[in-house]
């Protein structure tokens, strides 16, 4: 015969692997770069999705966490054009190549996301570099949040994070 003990004692630790089962650790990030982007004119195309923001990307540069400059975008290679759908959520969908400043070497990054015209957004970045010194982001989970100072700023800052 069990005792009322027993059976709370059973319950306990079933009930303790339970939710050490269902426990989740949170992903950890680091900041890699910060940097300005200065965007040019935009214009806007109407489409059955909502609207194309188109935006050209005209400088900026990353630096690491100490400040120090680790790459400029490369000029004239660079686009933005998002779809601003017709519920006012932006999906950014841009492209930019930087130059390293440690080898000349360059990087093709591809972002996408999901934010706020000209507010913030968040996008998941894809990185390509043949540079020895950053050929390790290539299969390195990054993401980006991109902010504005003001609608009116013509130059939001970018910061670079990667999963530990």
């Amino acid at each position: 015969m069990q005792t009322p003990l027993f059976i709370l004692a059973a319950f306990v630790s079933l009930f303790s692997h339970a939710l050490a089962a269902c426990a989740v650790s949170l992903p950890q990030f680091e900041l890699l770069f910060s940097g300005p982007l200065i965007i040019g004119p935009t214009d806007i195309v109407n489409g059955s999705y909502g609207s194309r923001l188109n935006v050209a990307l005209l400088s900026g540069n990353l630096s690491d966490p100490s400040g120090k400059l680790a790459a400029k975008l490369v000029p004239n290679t660079n686009v933005e054009n998002g779809i601003v759908a017709a519920d006012g959520i932006y999906f950014p969908n841009g492209r930019l190549t930087y130059q390293w400043e440690v080898d000349g070497k360059f990087a093709f990054i591809e972002a996408h996301g999901v934010g706020e015209v000209f507010v913030a957004h968040m996008d998941y970045m894809h990185l390509e570099t043949d540079s020895e010194t950053w050929s390790f982001l290539n299969s390195r989970f990054l993401f980006a949040n991109v902010t504005w100072a003001s609608k009116t700023s013509n130059s939001p800052t970018v910061d670079v994070f990667g999963l530990v």
